[in-house]
């Protein structure tokens, strides 16, 4: 009887007969076969993919892909691959971040195709930034929704470049250099706010020089989120001062506040704020061709 392992405990694998029947079985008792090929592999297409449990965004992540990596086909859920890892467990893996056979198929359009966005998760390493009333470290909240966040620019057709994509100290100097060498379309720096009063909350855009940007970053999160409007403002920050590439540093919330710290950290609001950041980079990027439109027609 030949079948597909699909989940591995110590010395037992569960296994998926052709006809449907699962069920687990001891390991010494099981031979590996070759594995059939006639579905394909996918191809990692960008570093620090996420492999999740299951297909969804929300999912728990079980791999952290590189670039160059392949994994064979288990079936093609829609936007969504179920891919075989090294252990023989079934994992998940979204389409348009892979190419299938080595021929990416997949993100062929998007909003934000052919544009090139660099994320900077504030602080990191050594320097945590504000620590929360209940503990949270801004790092780690910042970095959980640049994570999101790169799903979703990806998905929309963007290439995306972290400035971190883990718990790693790194320069103003070099998170500003990373825009400057990529030639960003976009920089976005990505804050969790604190305040002397408890009753602090809201959402802040800043900008030093792109006020158009973080006007239309920061309407269009507060529409997805509901969080408090506190407007864009300018702001006289190191990686806006001294980038030349269009940016703005996002606060997202007020991590001193016990209400909205509670929110901020759940995972349905992290994706409402990934998903107000995508809506609100497309409106920029409309307005500026049409402003571009505007002035060749003057011309």
């Amino acid at each position: 009887t030949t079948g597909r392992v699909i989940a591995r405990e110590g010395d037992w694998v569960k296994i998926a007969l052709d006809d449907g029947t699962e069920g687990w079985v001891a390991g010494w008792l099981v031979a590996p076969a070759e594995e059939a090929s006639d579905r394909g592999t996918v191809v990692i297409v960008a570093d620090g993919t996420n492999i999740r449990k299951a297909p969804s965004l929300t999912a728990d992540i079980v791999r952290v892909a590189r670039l160059g990596e392949r994994y064979p086909i288990v079936e093609g859920l829609g936007d969504w691959y179920a891919v075989r890892l090294d252990d023989g467990s079934v994992a998940y893996v979204a389409a348009w971040v892979v190419s299938k056979d080595g021929v990416i198929d997949r993100v062929t359009g998007g909003r934000l195709l052919g544009r090139t966005i660099v994320l900077d998760p504030g602080h990191g390493g050594i320097d945590d930034g504000a620590t929360g009333i209940d503990g949270t470290k801004e790092k780690a909240l910042n970095l959980a929704v640049a994570l999101r966040l790169e799903e979703k620019l990806i998905a929309e057709g963007a290439t995306v470049i972290l400035t971190r994509r883990d718990d790693r100290t790194v320069s103003l100097q070099d998170r500003v250099a990373r825009a400057v060498t990529a030639g960003a379309d976009v920089f976005l720096s990505l804050h969790h706010n604190t305040h002397p009063s408890p009753a602090m909350r809201g959402t802040i855009t800043f900008y030093e020089r792109d006020q158009t940007l973080a006007q239309a970053i920061q309407a269009a999160l507060v529409a997805k989120t509901g969080l408090a409007d506190l407007g864009a403002r300018y702001g006289n920050y190191y990686v806006l001062r001294e980038n030349p590439r269009p940016s703005a540093l996002i606060e997202f919330g007020f991590i001193s506040n016990a209400a909205e710290v509670a929110v901020l950290k759940s995972p349905a609001m992290i994706d409402r704020e990934a998903e107000g950041v995508v809506e609100g980079l497309v409106r920029y990027f409309s307005t500026q061709q049409t402003a571009q439109k505007g002035t060749r027609a003057v011309r």
